[in-house]
């Protein structure tokens, strides 16, 4: 997982599926990238803004088609 600064507040987080190989951009502010990253937020804490599919591909890197195709 790679990360990127847009700017003064957001980030761009890179996630890479394990599955098929898809990479992925989520936008994220910078201060709840760092509480995630450090430990201090869980997912759901840190991004509540953001949709559970994002979510999960920031905790595992799993694409929502593969995430459905693997565990459903």
């Amino acid at each position: 997982m790679a990360k990127n600064k847009v700017n003064n507040k957001e980030v761009c987080v890179v996630t890479h599926c394990p599955f098929c190989g898809h990479f992925n951009n989520i936008y994220v502010n910078d201060e709840d990238y760092f509480d995630y990253d450090m430990g201090m937020a869980s997912a759901q804490e840190a991004f509540p803004y953001l949709t559970r599919y994002d979510r999960e591909q920031l905790i595992s890197g799993i694409c929502p088609p593969c995430w459905n195709k693997h565990f459903s």
